[in-house]
């Protein structure tokens, strides 16, 4: 709902007298933060990813070890044998 105006008030008048200059600084102030804490979050994405693959790597490194030693110890059970 839009105030009514008196004559010869402008609308701008109005916005300074009711507080909306220190809104819209708080306003921007907090979408400052907010761009910050984004930013913020991106980098810690780009960490844990990065330690995803790092992850990853080990878990193959081990998996390959893993599934060798059946086939060493069937190998070395036949030469034994």
């Amino acid at each position: 709902m839009c105030p009514i105006l008196e004559e010869g008030q402008s609308p701008h008048s109005n916005m300074e007298n009711n507080g909306w200059p220190e809104y819209k600084r708080e306003i921007l102030y907090r979408l400052q933060e907010l761009k910050e804490d984004i930013e913020g979050l991106g980098e810690r994405i780009g960490r844990l990813e990065a330690e995803m693959v790092n992850q990853r790597i080990k878990a193959g490194f081990w998996g390959a070890i893993g599934a060798s030693l059946p086939i060493a110890l069937g190998i070395i059970w036949q030469l034994v044998k």
